[in-house]
């Protein structure tokens, strides 16, 4: 009989085989349960790593032989939240409720700084709505990891994506409609807030891409 550390080796052996595609997925499968079944009993191979080799094919053992801390964060937290700050700024930026955290005390006052800076209260409710249909997205994103989904990490660097693009795209016209009408037109400074602004989403994107890349057996 088998002992445990030959029933793990040999089914790593397997999985290497599996892997460089000397055998299919369903031979993989019924191998493997082949020496489980002759090794002692059906053992139940563990794994505290990332080596899906000795984990069950069935997507929900699959699950358990990975650190998902930061998946649950995502999908009963993150994306929730995520998805109210987008919808939220959206609409303020719709409404010209935004500039009421930056200066200005009421939305007759918003009305007359988007009458003197042309353009500006266009680009606004662009910014909004794409926000807005960033809030939906994140929404749908949620569901689809939840689910494990085939291409749900996709869709989450997709949105990721998206939103930082815009955010760079959005700083930029913003500053180019207002640089004639501000008092400080420091490029530096400029380039230090775009900069600021960006850097959290840009390292949220390739944490998400690294993260489930790592985690792609669970998406197929």
């Amino acid at each position: 009989m088998a002992s445990e550390e030959e029933i793990r080796r040999q089914i790593n052996d397997l999985y290497e085989a599996y892997r460089r595609r000397e055998i299919t997925k369903a031979d993989y499968n019924l191998r493997r349960k082949e020496i489980l079944r002759n090794g002692i009993g059906i053992q139940k191979t563990t794994n505290t790593g990332n080596n899906a080799a000795a984990c069950n094919t069935d997507k929900a053992d699959k699950y358990k032989c990975y650190k998902m801390g930061w998946h649950k964060f995502l999908i009963y937290f993150g994306l929730w939240a995520a998805a109210l700050l987008y919808v939220t700024i959206g609409i303020n930026y719709i409404t010209g409720k935004a500039y009421l955290s930056q200066g200005y005390d009421t939305i007759e006052q918003v009305e007359k700084m988007y009458r003197i800076v042309k353009g500006l209260k266009i680009a606004d409710v662009i910014y909004g709505a794409i926000l807005i249909g960033l809030g939906a997205l994140a929404i749908v994103t949620r569901f689809r990891l939840a689910g494990l989904k085939k291409k749900a990490p996709m869709m989450l660097w997709i949105l990721n994506g998206v939103s930082l693009a815009v955010g760079i795209i959005f700083n930029i016209i913003q500053y180019n409609l207002n640089k004639e009408y501000m008092s400080v037109k420091d490029t530096n400074l400029f380039g230090a807030g775009l900069v600021g602004s960006v850097l959290p989403g840009a390292i949220l994107l390739i944490i998400n891409v690294f993260y489930y890349k790592n985690r792609k057996e669970l998406f197929e």
